[in-house]
């Protein structure tokens, strides 16, 4: 039986353990690592959700828009949920996912998606909901979105302030327009054949047409009227005893119709 002292003996084995002890140290410390690099979070941070009208009235159909955003960590499957207050109801048909992936839907005013989002991207979804008809004016309607990793949950928040619907109201204003000027009006004198020209300044360029009215009286009782686009009328009459007439003329210019002319009086 050896004579060596047992303190001797324990620092021999100390000294053999201590590099197998490094060892298993080191081992140790890059498992312990790698499942904390396995366990890590997406961030999530600039994840948004926003709404289309800060104010609204009962009954207004808004937009809302949630951006799930991973600007850092690994590739991890997300959870989105969209509970819609009492104040809103969800539109049929209006959800949409871009990029089209994952799997998503909406039931009993719940809007869901689930899906693996990579590190620097994004998933969007947008949808509409529209307001409660009674709600008052004051009231704030918070919608949010809860975001999910399987480690911790984010939430965004969009609110709508309620506000009372300003009454409408119409105010005829007066239509303002220039009347045209009163025409002025001439006639030639008759010649051996009987013949003379009528002829008048409407006292405007815009003139879409003339009215020229022709009667054996001066009060025009049973006129003879010529629609006209130049500013004269050559005229041949037969001769008699009852050779009188009587002319006038308006002019018709942007909608608007002139007064009628002074008459004269032609004999032939």
């Amino acid at each position: 039986m050896s004579n060596q002292p047992r303190w001797q003996s324990r620092h021999i084995i100390i000294t053999l353990l201590s590099p197998i002890l490094a060892i298993v140290f080191a081992l140790s410390l890059v498992q312990i690592l790698k499942a904390a690099e396995s366990g890590a979070s997406p961030d999530l941070t600039q994840s948004t959700k926003t709404v289309n009208n800060a104010q609204a009235t009962a009954g207004s159909k808004l937009s809302y828009t949630v951006v799930v955003s991973n600007t850092g960590g690994p590739s991890s499957v997300l959870n989105v949920t969209d509970t819609l207050p009492v104040e809103l109801t969800y539109d049929m048909g209006t959800l949409v996912v871009t990029p089209d992936v994952g799997t998503y839907g909406v039931a009993n005013n719940v809007i869901t998606w689930t899906g693996v989002l990579n590190t620097n991207t994004s998933i969007t979804l947008q949808f509409d909901a529209t307001l409660t008809d009674t709600l008052t004016a004051g009231t704030i309607v918070t919608n949010s979105a809860q975001i999910g990793d399987g480690f911790s949950v984010l939430t965004r928040e969009a609110g709508t302030l309620i506000i009372t619907q300003s009454p409408t109201s119409t105010l005829y204003l007066p239509i303002i327009s220039t009347p045209l000027p009163k025409p002025t009006i001439s006639a030639t004198k008759p010649n051996s054949a009987n013949n003379w020209t009528v002829s008048w300044d409407g006292g405007v360029t815009s003139a879409t047409k003339y009215e020229l009215q022709e009667a054996q009286d001066a009060s025009f009782t049973t006129p003879a009227t010529y629609d006209v686009n130049g500013t004269s009328q050559a005229f041949t009459k037969v001769a008699s005893f009852n050779n009188y007439y009587y002319y006038r003329v308006r002019t018709y210019a942007n909608g608007l119709v002139s007064e009628w002319s002074d008459p004269i009086r032609v004999i032939g």
